[in-house]
């Protein structure tokens, strides 16, 4: 685990250089596996025994995240530092007039807004556009009980693959993020 950011780092590199030399532009990262029993953070200091699990690991500090949060608060922040760096590395690399982020769309997705409760409801997401993908920016949408489906729809939709729905008909529809 202690080679883990560094790891994480390298995945965004290759991203970018995958994205910079036209081989995509389309990538997953995914950094976890949504149980996550194995990503530990001896980086950020929290170690030993976990409070509900044998070990303090990612699901552990999800269940039970510390005094005042704040073990939750600082694997969070890196998780966030890690997204900030990959949107980072895109807007260093020129491409036409401006830089590779101007071209790109990067969504960020957790997989619980409570690990405590397993609450599935109100994710914490955020859609990171370049200036060139014509998705209204600095904005915070409340949307309600709305599946993220729509949202997936919707991005998709905006980078060029039309559809009207994704995944499962129950959830069928797209936001429009213009």
């Amino acid at each position: 685990m202690e080679n883990f950011p560094a790891l994480v780092e390298a995945e965004m590199d290759l991203i970018t250089a995958a994205f910079a030399c036209g081989l995509t532009r389309v990538s997953t990262l995914a950094i976890g596996d949504g149980e996550d029993y194995n990503i530990y953070f001896p980086w950020l200091g929290l170690t030993g025994k976990g409070i509900e699990f044998p070990t303090r690991h990612k699901h552990d500090i999800a269940h039970r995240p510390g005094v005042n949060d704040i073990d939750h608060i600082h694997m969070e922040r890196w998780f966030m530092s890690m997204f900030a760096r990959l949107l980072d590395k895109l807007a260093a690399v020129p491409e036409g007039g401006g830089n590779l982020l101007d071209n790109t769309v990067v969504l960020w997705l957790n997989s619980l807004n409570s690990g405590y409760s397993h609450t599935v409801l109100k994710l914490p997401t955020i859609v990171a556009a370049g200036a060139n993908m014509g998705i209204g920016t600095g904005r915070l949408l409340e949307l309600g009980s709305q599946p993220h489906n729509k949202l997936l729809a919707g991005l998709a939709n905006t980078v060029g693959v039309p559809m009207d729905g994704w995944g499962d008909e129950r959830y069928h529809g797209t936001l429009t993020l213009s």
